[in-house]
């Protein structure tokens, strides 16, 4: 049986909404473990004939309302499960929005987001029922860290920010270990110099094999970043952020993307 942790309220209240409801958003940063609950939550509940999950290719797109209009197998209801409508095309937005208003009274729509308020406004006014899923407080990515078959390294838990989907995937990077170096050293110093943030890059582009490897990579370089908000080498990391946004082809308005320049620009230009 999985084991879950944090947003234990969020995780409560749709449990107990789900009896009855029937639109569903869950929202919230990347890797907070949304994703990993809702999927584990619909697969214990619904058979594979009564679940779709939606993903905005031209196959999910011609079977949606077939699976929409045909009455449930196994349960009294049907679940399509969408992630991360704000990065489908607005037309595929367009087709989805219809497909949910003419959806049958037995179909339940669970939409997963990293940040909704880049979705098509009207379908995002479709979802009454928002769950927010937070980052994990310490004690609690603690508890996370020590459910792994892996001893606890304090320094990713902290660069991991309450993400424990960015603190699993640094354990698996290739070549982590020296990362792991990196960052324990870098972290125990009281001030972080602007050589250590220039060398960050230099390791995720070393290391990180695929997009997220790199997204998870990335959120060590936000937080240290963090701890030098004046440095003058915070808008060459706002290009670092651009170029690595383009070269693992994720739309520039992605949530990681945005907030992190968004922060960072504003503690540079504030600082």
């Amino acid at each position: 049986m999985n084991q879950f942790f944090g947003n234990s309220e969020s995780r409560n209240k749709f449990e107990n909404d789900f009896i009855s409801g029937s639109n569903f958003l869950i929202f919230g940063p990347s890797h907070a473990g949304k994703e990993f609950y809702i999927e584990n939550f619909l697969l214990n509940n619904f058979s594979s004939e009564d679940l779709f999950i939606f993903d905005g290719t031209k196959e999910s797109s011609s079977q949606i309302e077939p699976f929409n209009f045909s009455y449930p197998r196994f349960s009294n209801s049907k679940v399509i499960l969408v992630k991360y409508p704000e990065f489908l095309l607005e037309n595929v937005q367009d087709s989805l929005l219809k497909t949910l208003e003419e959806s049958p009274s037995y179909i339940r729509y669970v939409v997963i987001s990293s940040d909704p308020y880049l979705m098509n406004n009207t379908l995002l006014s479709r979802f009454r029922r928002k769950y927010e899923f937070r980052r994990l407080s310490v004690n609690e990515m603690a508890a996370f860290a020590n459910s792994l078959d892996s001893p606890i390294i304090g320094s990713l838990l902290e660069a991991s920010r309450g993400l424990p989907g960015v603190y699993k995937r640094l354990l698996s990077i290739s070549g982590s270990s020296e990362f792991i170096s990196f960052l324990r050293e870098i972290i125990s110093n009281q001030k972080i110099s602007d050589s250590d943030l220039f060398s960050v890059p230099i390791f995720i582009t070393s290391i990180a094999k695929d997009r997220d490897s790199i997204q998870c990579a990335t959120e060590c370089l936000f937080y240290l970043c963090t701890k030098i908000p004046s440095s003058p080498t915070v808008p060459f990391l706002l290009e670092f952020f651009s170029i690595m946004n383009k070269c693992i082809g994720i739309n520039i308005q992605s949530h990681w993307v945005s907030s992190m320049i968004r922060v960072c620009h504003s503690n540079h230009t504030n600082g």
